[in-house]
């Protein structure tokens, strides 16, 4: 009757960790991007790194809108008047991580604009007056699970922050599978098995 209940358990164990949990999708722990390998364009949407979505998003830099300190750089603030989100195409694993990037005002004159950031814990406002120049922004962000970093500019008259230099890198180890102590508690049960035939044959 033990034996039964033992392989059973063993049994239900293994097939339990042999399903592919949500964690095992392909997922990022770090990203650097500085845009200078993407195609200078009004309304781009061919990132390597990133999805835009919710309106459009400018490539602009040297000899096309060169406002971004002689590199290329994203205006938030795409040339449909309807500001864009920016999205990372992957999403990232749970835990710690260093979040940076470099924002400035539209440099073009206007008003005031505003972008939201969001990566797991952090859903922070930042807002920059035009001919802000370049700043750099550092956080340190947790991870609870799965998620995408996001850009969320909330302007519309096409002028707007210039992102650049973003870059993620995780602080914290990956945290091991759930189903790995249920693996790991599965094949000590086998070998418990084996060991009982081996005795039981050697009597």
């Amino acid at each position: 009757m033990f034996k039964k209940l033992l392989v059973t358990v063993a049994a239900t164990v293994l097939a339990f960790s042999a399903v592919p949990s949500s964690g095992q999708a392909a997922t990022l722990t770090a990203l650097s991007d500085n845009f200078n390998t993407e195609t200078l364009s009004l309304n781009y949407n061919s990132f390597a790194n990133w999805n835009v979505s919710n309106g459009t998003v400018d490539l602009i830099g040297p000899g096309f809108f060169a406002l971004c300190g002689g590199t290329r750089c994203v205006d938030m603030d795409g040339s449909t008047a309807n500001a864009g989100d920016l999205t990372t195409k992957d999403n990232f694993a749970i835990g710690s991580y260093a979040l940076s990037f470099r924002i400035a005002g539209n440099q073009r004159g206007g008003a005031a604009d505003g972008m939201v950031v969001t990566f797991g814990d952090l859903n922070e406002l930042f807002v920059r007056n035009p001919f802000d120049p370049f700043g750099l922004v550092q956080r340190t962000v947790n991870l609870a699970a799965l998620d995408f970093l996001t850009f969320s500019h909330n302007g519309g008259d096409n002028i707007g922050i210039l992102l650049d230099d973003v870059t993620i890198r995780q602080l914290s180890v990956i945290p091991l599978p759930a189903a790995l102590p249920l693996y790991g508690a599965g094949l000590a049960v086998m070998g418990f098995i084996g060991w009982r035939r081996k005795m039981k044959n050697k009597n």
